[in-house]
């Protein structure tokens, strides 16, 4: 859902996420091209930032 709602070259930022469900989040992105440049784990939360694949080279 949020795929299809994000602008070409449009920026996306996830935060609230529990670091044990992290790599959930990141696989689901991925599979609608969406990846993240910028991860940063603070305790037990996880925030990032990224955009479409072809947006981060």
């Amino acid at each position: 859902m949020i795929a299809k709602s994000l602008a070409k070259s449009g920026d996306l930022v996830v935060s609230g996420i529990l670091a044990t469900q992290a790599w959930e989040v990141f696989e689901a992105a991925a599979k609608e091209g969406l990846g993240f440049s910028k991860v940063v784990k603070k305790g037990k939360w996880v925030s990032a930032r990224g955009g479409w694949f072809e947006d981060l080279a």
